[in-house]
């Protein structure tokens, strides 16, 4: 299995898309975040796609739309890219199942037996027709980079993958990385290069 190239450094500090006028819908799982009802996979997926359908909605072109996962939203962020159109899929942090993670992660429990959402993103990425941006650190104790990796080896072309060296499962975001691969993978996407 190839490896993608690795960032090598990883400067402190976030660029601020915000003032640059882009935009930013999310969904607050079910019993999170002042949301009513019980999370689950099932549920999280319908909601994602309502949330989608919503921005739609608002006059938003699905070829202006780049959907964003992080870490568990990226099994419903591969989910929803596998039913809607959008100019581009982002997943940071993200895994091939939480089956094969839990496998992997505590075998003990017999994850096979209790495990109820299995979020088989393996399953779907293939059939995901749109450019992906794939970016998981090296020091990730929560999702190993390996699980990752054997995501984005499934997903069809276009696709960029970036590690970055020594960053943990919630240090990626503070790292500048977003300036030299987000940007520019947003533009080209939007503009359907």
């Amino acid at each position: 299995m190839a490896m993608p190239p690795i960032w090598p450094i990883a400067p402190p500090g976030l660029t601020n898309f915000f003032s640059e006028g882009w935009g930013y819908a999310a969904l607050s799982y079910r019993g999170f975040g002042g949301s009513e009802g019980t999370p689950g996979e099932a549920a999280n997926v319908i909601d994602a796609l309502a949330v989608y359908d919503w921005v739609v909605a608002q006059g938003i072109s699905p070829d202006r739309i780049i959907i964003f996962g992080e870490s568990l939203g990226c099994a419903i962020a591969v989910r929803v890219a596998a039913d809607r159109d959008a100019a581009g899929l982002f997943l940071q942090a993200p895994f091939d199942s939480a089956l094969a993670l839990a496998r992997t992660q505590m075998p003990a429990l017999l994850p096979d037996l209790i495990l109820r959402d299995r979020y088989l993103s393996i399953d779907y990425i293939a059939a995901i027709d749109m450019p992906l941006l794939w970016l998981h650190g090296t020091a990730d104790q929560v999702i190993p980079v390996s699980h990752g990796q054997r995501l984005f080896d499934t997903a069809v072309q276009p696709k960029q993958a970036i590690i970055v060296e020594s960053a943990g499962h919630n240090t990626l975001f503070a790292n500048e990385f977003h300036t030299h691969f987000v940007r520019p993978f947003v533009q080209r996407a939007t503009r359907g290069e």
